[in-house]
């Protein structure tokens, strides 16, 4: 569960939330306790597509701003909600990737995905820099073979050793 909620939080933050909202919180809850057995043991592939089903939230098969502001926000209301009942790790991973990305900024991460210029991100355009296999996502992602890091780290700018420092295996 901790790499699919670095994954998020690195692919989907931004400015922090006004208020929680208890309806996207357990939204979220839900997410996480369906999501978090596949993402660990079935092909990262059907992990990335039950994310993406969930921050598409019109159905359009494309992320815009919105959609990422507000699955970032459940994100980060979900982890207050949840408290300490998070591990440590998990708490660490979460205010790491969020850290990381706001640190970048939104607006700049999202350019340098948004390949075709639309103010919007394909799936294709979201993981230009990852190729999927039959592995869970947890081993893609600490795979260099799969992860183009020269891509991410160009994204990330200055920030990237703080990549690195999220995906190394523990």
């Amino acid at each position: 569960m901790l790499r699919l909620l670095c994954l998020l939080s690195l692919c989907l933050a931004v400015a922090p939330a006004a208020a929680a909202d208890d309806g996207e919180i357990l939204a979220f809850e839900h997410f996480i306790r369906e999501s978090g057995p596949l993402c660990q043991s079935a092909p990262s592939h059907r992990c990335v597509g039950q994310g993406w089903r969930f921050a598409d939230r019109n159905g359009d098969d494309r992320l815009a701003i919105a959609e990422i502001k507000a699955v970032r926000a459940a994100l980060v209301d979900w982890a207050a909600w949840r408290g300490d009942s998070l591990r440590a790790a998990e708490r660490l991973g979460i205010s790491g990737g969020v850290w990381l990305v706001d640190a970048v900024g939104l607006d700049q991460l999202f350019a340098s995905f948004d390949s075709d210029g639309d103010a919007s991100l394909s799936l294709a355009e979201l993981l230009a820099d990852v190729t999927l296999d039959q592995r869970p996502l947890g081993a893609v992602l600490l795979d260099p073979a799969a992860v183009d890091r020269d891509a991410v780290s160009r994204r990330l700018g200055k920030f990237s050793p703080m990549l690195e420092a999220l995906l190394k295996p523990r």
